[in-house]
């Protein structure tokens, strides 16, 4: 296992690449060349500080387009297999009333896999499969497992959109925000 702990992830983001490129493997998938490590855990204790990330290519206006976009509950596929939104939406809505009714629940998890879609189809299949959220003393933590992480060119949206959902559901809750983790099964980027 690998950790990494940092202040936010523009920090986050820059130790990843560095350990990927020092101790990561050349990999040929189903998907191309990639470096990968793997069984990676992030943990972020400001996950919306440090945007925009340098050297990402995502500003801010495209990332408040995709918080958005994960933040609001739609079916609109907008022309894909899947989205986060349309997995994450409606659990949403009943992990907030659980933790609102049960404070120190450890059921407050929401499942993006759906096997009979994502297992018998050849379907694009989402790599963030798991969402957890704990609320421990006035603070929300939330733990997010990805069995694939484009850590080159998802990662930067990607905690941005789930600190986004994470601070909604505070806000929600009347708490703080805590930390955010992932948990990368395959940590990876591509070669191109």
């Amino acid at each position: 296992m690998h950790e990494i702990k940092a202040r936010n992830p523009s920090i986050a983001w820059k130790n990843i690449m560095t350990l990927i490129n020092n101790y990561g493997t050349n990999i040929v998938s189903d998907q191309g060349l990639t470096r990968e490590i793997l069984n990676l855990c992030v943990e972020i204790q400001y996950p919306l500080e440090g945007y925009p990330i340098e050297g990402t290519g995502w500003d801010l206006p495209a990332l408040e387009k995709y918080a958005s976009d994960l933040c609001n509950f739609s079916y609109d596929l907008k022309g894909f297999d899947y989205n986060y939104c349309e997995r994450m939406g409606r659990q949403v809505y009943h992990v907030i009333e659980l933790l609102k009714n049960y404070p120190n629940t450890r059921q407050a998890t929401i499942y993006l896999w759906i096997p009979e879609k994502d297992l018998e189809t050849k379907l694009y299949k989402p790599c963030q499969v798991v969402a957890d959220y704990k609320l421990r003393q006035g603070r929300l933590h939330a733990t997010h497992f990805f069995r694939s992480h484009d850590v080159q060119d998802a990662y930067p949206q990607n905690t941005y959109g789930l600190g986004k959902l994470q601070k909604s559901i505070s806000d929600e809750l009347g708490c703080n925000p805590g930390t955010l983790s992932t948990i990368s099964a395959s940590a990876h980027y591509y070669i191109r």
